[in-house]
């Protein structure tokens, strides 16, 4: 944006005096408060209306907004904050409202000026008259309004990249130092015509988002880079810890501000407009550095590539992976500071940059690499003297030559810094950024030099956040055929049993010998299933926190004289030693007695299934501090010290002998009822065929909880 200057009173800096100094600082503390307030505003009207009520406020200011029309032909009054009173004596001079005069921008020259060219103007307030209107009707205004000596500054405010209308600020002390203030204040009122959108499309946006963050939330609340999630408006939803540590605040005020309040001054202009970009521009990658005010008042450097967050098909915000780069910015000011010694000493910048995280290299004319710091050395390895096309995309010839872009090329050609970062898969499968600038070697030939960070890590967290998200559909998708599938499963089967049940009680008359047997073949088999289906309904309660426990106070021994009695035929069926230790007083605990039963006679039943014939099996019960140990051991097949970590697991894929039938999932049930109640359960083994041990826990019944 142009800015242009008509010389009024104080041109030099030493002729202003304390009374002007004062001014300054006063109109630079308004602006500044009156901006905080103008992102609250939810439509056009009202943030012209508040903007105009402040100024009100301020003693020897006036504020005046122009519109232009659609075409950009005409432009009007859109707002001033002059007193009602002497308002309708003006409007008395001009025979109309103030609000109703329009104008024609190709007639004027200082506003057509300020709107074409884009330029800000800080003129006498009777010219800026005499080009709106008339000198017939601006030497009655400016004499009923007690305006004579008062300047203006004219500055244009943006709406979709283009100029909407303009903002002018009329006092009597007003110079080129009021400039910049002026102009500032035009930023805020743009940037919030920006934002202005339908509150309640917002609102259902929002809702949405706030569902949707909840699932990923958990991954990369304790990632190492900052993450934030923002509505539309601009509006944090979502910060991490990372996030809050890098700035001092805490995740409470961050939540429902604007990211814009946390920016440095110098570069909201800027950054605002970028995220404009990326909204309009959805495939286009933007790398954004800036500044963000730490909470204890220094400037913290930041590095973010936002990407749109769309949802049902609509966008609705922004989320951005964020770093702290101040350390590298540190280092690049340093260096750029320090070419000049560069140029006469290598040696030097070698020790500013050896410990420096990013890579650095210095690349000549010739496309040779004359140097690199140490941390690139570590990657590539000594390629100083080799040619950086060579190293970087292995060609024989500079990219141009072949119809490659080239950074350095240009750099060297046009000797203008390289800002806009650089994406590439660099010859080690890493994925980096460059920032570059033109410099000279102490030979005197064209070179530039590049810092390169290393981002890797932070697309690895991008890829993660696809990869958990597609996981997590997946995980729903069998989970909801689980259940159907269990549910439609156990219906038929139940029947099935109860007529197998009824045949073989000989209710439908006398059955063969050879019949009986079949049919206890199709009672066994359906048990199975039954088993099996209600395993995997007990699997998708477990899963989903859904399992009901009837708990209740009881004697442990209880459990454990029922699981007794019910596993001994299968014992002697193999004719296995068991033995058995309980202590011989009540053991009070607080469980579902159908649950620990289930429990309890799934690791009894698997110890006979993976032990063989005359094997030994036992169950033993300890009495600890706060809770009861219950061992079952056998003399089985043991387990493999690779499948320890799996047996737990729903369908595991562990290796059985083949005598061995099961359904896989027991002892994933078995784990979910134990920690339901409040235990522990593990397993031990000194390896295969060495036997194993299933221990768990169930906490004492305590009468004060």
């Amino acid at each position: 944006m142009k800015t242009v200057f008509t010389k009024l009173k104080d041109p030099n800096l030493e002729d202003i005096d304390e009374i002007q100094i004062k001014n300054l600082i006063d109109i630079i503390q308004f602006t500044e408060k009156v901006s905080t307030k103008l992102h609250a505003q939810k439509s056009e009207t009202a943030l012209f209306d508040k903007l105009s009520d402040e100024f009100r406020t301020l003693e020897g200011y006036t504020l005046a907004i122009l519109k232009l029309s659609a075409d950009g032909t005409k432009i009007k009054v859109a707002k001033i904050s002059t007193p009602t009173k002497r308002l309708k004596s003006v409007e008395k001079i001009i025979g109309t409202k103030i609000t109703k005069v329009v104008g024609d921008l190709n007639s004027m020259g200082i506003i057509h000026e300020v709107v074409k060219k884009k330029s800000t103007v800080c003129i006498p307030l009777i010219d800026a008259l005499n080009d709106a209107l008339s000198k017939r009707l601006s030497i009655p205004i400016v004499k009923v309004l007690g305006y004579k000596d008062r300047s203006a500054i004219l500055t244009p405010i943006y709406r979709k990249k283009k100029v909407y209308g303009i903002i002018g600020i009329v006092a009597p002390h007003l110079s080129d130092y009021f400039v910049p203030t002026v102009r500032n204040l035009a930023v805020h009122v743009s940037t919030v015509l920006e934002m202005i959108e339908d509150n309640s499309k917002a609102s259902i946006i929002e809702e949405e988002l706030r569902k949707s963050e909840a699932k990923y939330r958990s991954l990369i609340e304790d990632a190492g880079s900052g993450v934030a999630v923002t509505d539309m408006r601009g509006r944090f939803t979502y910060v991490n810890k990372a996030l809050c540590k890098m700035i001092g605040h805490s995740e409470e005020e961050m939540i429902g501000k604007n990211f814009y309040e946390f920016l440095h001054p110098d570069d909201k202009k800027e950054l605002v407009k970028k995220f404009l970009g990326a909204w309009r521009h959805p495939r286009r990658r933007y790398d954004l550095e800036y500044r963000v005010m730490h909470k204890d008042g220094h400037p913290v450097y930041m590095h973010s590539s936002p990407t749109l967050y769309i949802l049902n098909r609509r966008i609705a915000g922004f989320q951005v992976i964020v770093n702290d780069i101040s350390d590298r910015k540190k280092i690049e000011e340093e260096l750029k500071e320090s070419e000049e010694i560069y140029r006469n000493t290598s040696i030097f910048l070698d020790n500013i940059v050896s410990n420096m995280s990013d890579w650095l290299f210095v690349i000549d004319e010739d496309y040779i690499i004359r140097f690199i710091n140490e941390t690139a050395r570590n990657i590539y390895g000594n390629i100083v003297g080799e040619k950086c096309y060579k190293v970087v995309r292995n060609l024989k010839k500079p990219c141009h030559y072949i119809g490659i872009p080239c950074e350095i090329q240009q750099i060297l050609e046009n000797g203008k810094d390289y800002f806009e970062d650089t994406r590439m898969a660099d010859r080690v499968g890493r994925i980096s950024h460059a920032r570059a600038r033109p410099t000279k070697t102490s030979d005197g030939k064209k070179a530039v030099i590049s810092v390169v960070r290393d981002v890797t890590d932070e697309k690895k967290t991008e890829e993660a956040l696809i990869r958990i998200e597609q996981e997590k559909t997946r995980t729903k998708m069998k989970d909801q055929f689980i259940s159907i599938a269990s549910h439609e499963l156990r219906t038929p089967l139940i029947s099935i049993k109860g007529y197998v049940d009824y045949i073989l009680a000989g209710k439908l008359g006398p059955i063969s010998a050879r019949m009986k047997l079949s049919l206890d073949a199709v009672r066994r088999n359906t048990n199975r299933l039954i088993n099996l289906t209600e395993d995997l309904l007990d699997i998708r309660r477990i899963e989903s926190g859904k399992i009901q426990l009837n708990m209740k106070q009881m004697d442990l021994r209880d459990v454990l004289n029922h699981c007794l009695i019910e596993i001994r035929p299968f014992i002697a069926e193999k004719n296995q030693v068991f033995n058995t230790r309980i202590p011989n007083k009540e053991l009070k605990v607080r469980g579902d007695f159908y649950r620990l039963n289930q429990v309890l006679m799934n690791l009894l039943h698997n110890a006979t299934k993976f032990t063989p014939k005359k094997g030994k099996i036992s169950l033993l019960v300890k009495e600890r501090k706060r809770y009861f140990q219950i061992e079952v051991s056998d003399t089985g097949m043991g387990i493999k010290k690779d499948d320890m970590k799996k047996i737990f697991l729903p369908f595991a894929e562990i290796k059985k002998e083949t005598f061995v039938k099961g359904t896989g999932l027991g002892l994933s049930v078995s784990k979910g009822l134990i920690e339901g109640h409040g235990g522990k359960i593990w397993a031990e083994s000194p390896g295969e065929k060495k036997g194993s041990v299933f221990i768990s826990t169930i906490p004492k019944f305590n009468s004060s909880r």
